[in-house]
């Protein structure tokens, strides 16, 4: 006889199949357990036979395997169906199907219940013998008594008779509670909503290996949806959902499954094909918890699914499943700034600076390029302005500690009416307060409270958001609609209450906290934060010394003029704490030196009082000019934060030994510093101008142009004043510096950087182009380059030369743009060689070789003239699709029309060569009948030596490796080929760049990790009868070779 019993414990609710009414059972701990068996209907068994025809109850206590030790493969998940009944999942994400399972539960108060199936065609048959079997079983789980507390469940699910998984749990919680991560913030990185103690999501990310990142989800969701629900995140370029690319988990009546997708205006559609871009590692439900872990590959080049070596904005949103479909979010939030992805996480106790300030927040901040010690910002509605605080706090004291908000009529802290934010071991709460004198004191009034909406200590850094409502009637609750002093302070607690602050500052003005934000505002006097932004207008409508990137500078040395004065702008940022008592001073100069330079000079002092004066350097000691009957006239200055600003305006015509006129040129020299006891001390900081500046000279536009994701700035920006180079500029990527003598060049290079360089140099009837460019960043690999020829500078119905490089492997091709730029279309039956190409990160080169002359009315003729184009993007690698050139993502073109054969200005004019003025001149040789060659010698002889060779007949160059075993005899060797990547003459000068292998097998080709005499020799290009040349010149030094290498010079 077979029956199905439940038992009933104090402890414990237990399913249970019992063949006949045989029972086992055993006391633990005083306690009654039953041993719950649950055979499903129709489960594979052992074969049946009259030798195997076991129980599945006899099969499970017979079996001599333990559990297994791996993950289990199966899951439980929990979803409350009344005040009196949990629906309880047995489920495998993984697809894998499962034989028979136990399952108990246990409580607090030790609930009486029991389960029953929800479908209860299982659990019929006593032996297992053929049918099939189940990959998910839902129970009820019911209680006499209202559901109030944590119910843990705890299963065994057995694959088949020796293979099982056990403890296997869940914890279903009355009241949603989802507890923040600990490792937040310190072993992964994480966008969360938490309290001291409960969470509205928590979504983490971690570069595990080297090819995937795997996200973690868990949120709670709209109570009774939680069976078909979703989570999703995105990556966005600005933080707004169109055009983002979403990993998305869903759970669809039970199961769960992850997808990728993209979103086009606010429709989401699901990508079909990922080709395994991502991968769902496990996921869970309970109550109204919603859990995923999900894998995605780090490197993408298709558009809809980003590419994690990039920062993006990391969105997040939930939502219900509707037929399989999911529909509008019911949640949405979004990172403040762009996120990292790869790489492993670091501790990093710091504040990155916030891109919005003074764009769609104010702000009141310390901050470097890359870190904060603090930043206070704000945004408001009609009713509220809700404030950031993210600040340092002292090492250690975080979880007991405060930051506040003080609004003052006059910087000082008594009087002033205070917003504080506490975290008392580790639970956040805000509160209102005003200080008389230096004691502070809470305000109890009911009519008027400060919203407390997150906040969390992470490390050292304190973090809280808050609201308040705007208009007040309390004296002691300032009125936010009036202009007010910003004091901000933080300290620690002692049992609850805030102690004396550890750290203070204050704004220079009161601010306006309603006042309108946009872009503009970054730069007014009035709302601009620590740092000081890029000026638009340098080298456009004034003249500029800088030291900037993209979003941030150092300094900013601006100029202009009327036809009596020149007006100067200084904007500097100076030693933290040092603001109220410095100097910024701007030098005139004949060499660059500060010694017997012409001086202005801005400074603060006495508690922040600004003044301008003359002075003079002799030698490195100032002096200021007080014996004058003219003094610079000081238009306006401020000290914000750690931001000094000063104008001040000269006369041109003003001239003495000591103030140099301003009509002629000079080296500008710019310098900060402390000032002490009103005398300004050793500068901090100094600069110069690369070249001589005009200061009356009419500004004109830069002729590059610049990228948003480069640190490109102009500098000064006049006639041919060379700029100074910024802090950064493209140094990878540096200009040719035999451009307009031995070849032709286009380029945007200014000073020493360069984002492209293009030359072309006629080679018999070939023209050889070299391209380099620095692509976009991470893109290397799978990137473009390219030149077109055009006959009015734009794409359309322009011939393009194209070099693609696909993951190393370089490949050439001739192409056409017949309509526009999308239509371009590569030339089939046609190819264009590559001479040379390499990728060092996101620069790319490639030099290519075609014919000058040409019939194809595709591939124009350079014996014309131009437009010349130069273009660079990615390479489309969409799944089943040939690579190809995606669409441009820089492009430029040449001022004029070029035209390629014109001969360079300095060909026949003999020239130096730098750094050592005799390297490669050949004597008493005609340069374009000639062979230059470097030897390496055991000894410093010739006899016994291996050699690199270029030749030079007539223009063409080749080289040829060879070796010595006689004195004047050279011997080539042919069946090894030496590239020549770069060659010319100009006059007698002689460049040829080789390009071999450090170490060779062969013995007549010498290997470069061991040290060699180097031999430099040069002669003519003319043969004996038996074939070798003669007229060596020698010369000889002990080096060694690699050293050499590094350095650059061998001569």
């Amino acid at each position: 006889m077979l029956c199905l019993m439940f038992g009933y414990s104090t402890s414990a609710a237990m399913l249970y199949l019992m063949s006949g009414y045989s029972r086992s059972s055993e006391m633990l701990s005083g306690k009654m357990w039953y041993l719950l068996i649950t055979v499903i209907a129709l489960c594979y068994g052992f074969p049946y036979n009259d030798h195997h025809e076991l129980s599945c109850k006899e099969n499970i206590e017979h079996a001599e395997v333990g559990p297994q030790g791996s993950k289990s493969p199966y899951a439980l998940s929990i979803e409350k169906e009344n005040t009196h009944v949990l629906l309880v999942t047995i489920h495998s994400p993984t697809d894998l199907p499962f034989k028979w399972f136990t399952i108990k539960s246990s409580s607090m108060s030790n609930l009486h219940s029991h389960f029953t199936f929800v479908d209860d065609s299982g659990a019929q048959h006593q032996h297992c013998k053929g049918g099939k079997a189940e990959y998910k079983r839902t129970l009820h789980w019911t209680t006499q008594d209202e559901i109030k507390e944590e119910i843990k469940f705890t299963a065994s699910v057995w694959y088949n008779s020796t293979t099982y998984w056990s403890d296997i749990t869940t914890v279903f919680q009355s009241k949603a509670v989802l507890p923040p991560n600990p490792s937040c913030g310190k072993n992964i990185r994480c966008l969360s909503n938490c309290s001291a103690d409960d969470c509205d999501y928590i979504v983490s990310w971690l570069q595990k290996d080297n090819e995937t990142v795997t996200f973690k989800i868990q949120t709670k969701v709209t109570p009774g949806t939680i069976s078909n629900s979703y989570a999703a995140i995105g990556l966005s370029t600005n933080q707004s959902m169109p055009g983002s690319s979403i990993i998305m988990c869903l759970n669809t009546n039970g199961k769960m499954s992850a997808e990728l997708g993209y979103t086009t205006g606010h429709k989401y559609s699901k990508i079909s094909d990922t080709k395994g871009m991502l991968q769902y590692v496990s996921g869970e439900t309970n109550g109204d918890i919603f859990q995923c872990e999900m894998k995605r590959n780090i490197v993408s080049t298709d558009d809809m699914i980003l590419d994690l070596r990039k920062n993006w904005y990391l969105l997040f949103a939930h939502g219900n499943v509707s037929n399989g479909i999911p529909v509008h979010h019911d949640f949405r939030t979004a990172s403040n700034t762009t996120v990292e992805f790869i790489g492993p996480f670091e501790v990093k106790d710091f504040i990155k600076p916030d891109p919005w300030c003074g764009k769609a927040k104010g702000c009141f901040m310390n901050c470097t390029d890359t870190e904060c010690d603090y930043i206070i910002s704000w945004t408001h509605d009609s009713q509220t302005i809700t404030y950031d605080i993210q600040t340092k706090v002292k090492t250690g004291t975080s979880f007991n500690s405060w930051a506040a908000i003080g609004l003052s009529t006059n910087q000082e802290m008594d009087g002033s009416s205070i917003m504080m934010c506490m975290s008392d071991f580790g639970l956040m709460r805000t509160e209102l307060g005003f200080t008389t004198g230096h004691t502070y004191s809470k305000i109890d009034d009911v009519k008027y409270s400060l919203t407390f909406l997150n906040g969390s200590t992470d490390g050292n850094i304190f973090r809280c958001r808050m609201k308040r409502d705007i208009p007040s009637t309390n004296e002691k609750i300032f009125d936010l609609r009036d202009n007010w002093y910003l004091l901000f302070a933080h300290g620690s607690l002692s049992k609850g209450f805030p102690q004396h602050h550890e750290y203070k500052t204050t704004t220079m003005r009161p601010m306006n906290f309603l006042a309108p934000l946009s872009a503009q505002h970054l730069t007014s006097k009035q709302y601009s934060p620590d740092m000081i932004p890029p000026d638009p207008a340098c080298g456009k409508t004034k003249g500029c010394l800088t030291n900037c990137t993209n979003t941030d500078c150092q300094y900013i040395v601006s100029w202009t003029h009327d036809q009596e004065t020149v007006t100067f702008e200084i904007q500097t940022k100076v030693e933290p704490g040092t603001i109220m008592n410095s100097y910024a001073a701007i030098g005139l100069s004949s060499n660059q030196s500060m010694a017997g330079s012409s001086i202005m000079m801005c400074l603060v002092n006495n508690g922040g009082k600004m003044s301008a004066e003359y002075g003079y350097t002799t030698g490195h000691t100032y002096a200021q000019l007080d014996d004058i009957q003219h003094s610079p006239t000081l238009i306006n200055g401020s000290t914000d934060g750690n931001i000094f600003r000063c104008t001040i305006q000269r006369d041109i015509n003003l001239s003495t030994d000591k103030i140099f006129s301003l009509r002629n040129e000079w080296f500008l020299l710019f310098a900060q510093g402390n000032v002490t006891k009103g005398i300004p001390q050793h500068h901090t900081n100094r600069t110069a101008s690369n070249s001589m500046i005009d200061f009356l000279a009419s500004i004109r536009m830069a002729s590059y142009e610049t990228r948003n994701d480069e640190d490109v700035l102009f500098t000064s920006l006049y006639n041919d004043s060379v700029p100074i180079e910024p802090a950064k500029v493209f140094r990878d990527l540096m200009s040719d510096s035999l451009c307009s003598t031995s070849k032709n060049c286009f380029t945007n290079c200014k000073g020493a950087g360069c984002s492209y360089v293009v030359t072309w140099l006629p080679d018999g009837a070939d023209m050889v182009f070299n391209i380099t460019a620095k692509v976009e960043s991470g893109t290397g690999n799978l990137a473009w380059i390219g030149i077109g020829f055009s006959s009015n500078g734009k794409m359309v119905s322009s011939s393009f030369l194209m070099c693609l490089n696909i993951n190393g492997n370089f490949k050439g091709e001739y192409g056409i743009s017949p309509q526009q730029y999308e239509d371009y279309t590569p030339l089939k039956n046609i190819s264009l060689p590559i001479i040379e190409s390499s990728v060092k990160g996101d620069i790319l080169h490639c030099s290519v070789r075609r014919p000058i002359t040409s019939h194809n009315n595709k591939i124009f003729d350079l014996t014309k003239p131009w437009y010349l184009l130069i273009a660079h993007g990615p390479i489309v690698n969409r799944p089943g699709h040939a690579k190809k050139a995606n669409y441009h993502t820089f492009r430029s073109q040449s001022d004029n029309s070029v035209t390629f054969l014109t001969a360079q200005k300095n060909i026949n004019i003999p020239v130096k060569i730098n750094p050592d003025s005799e390297c490669a001149r050949v004597t008493g040789v005609k340069a374009y009948d000639s062979w230059v060659a470097l030897g390496f010698s055991p000894d410093g002889a010739m006899p016994n030596s291996s050699f690199i060779m270029c030749k030079n007949g007539n223009g063409t160059f080749y080289g040829q490796y060879g070796y010595s075993s006689q004195y004047t005899q050279f011997i080539g060797i042919d069946n090894v080929t030496l590239q020549i990547s770069d060659s010319s003459v100009n006059g007698d000068i002689v460049q040829c760049t080789m390009k071999r292998s450090l170490i060779s097998n062969s013995d007549k080709i010498f290997n470069l990790t061991t040290e060699w005499h180097i031999l430099f020799a040069y002669g003519d290009v003319t043969l004996n009868p038996s074939g070798k040349y003669y007229n060596f010149l020698l010369e000889s030094k002990s080096k060694h070779f690699m050293s050499i290498t590094r350095s650059g010079s061998i001569c």
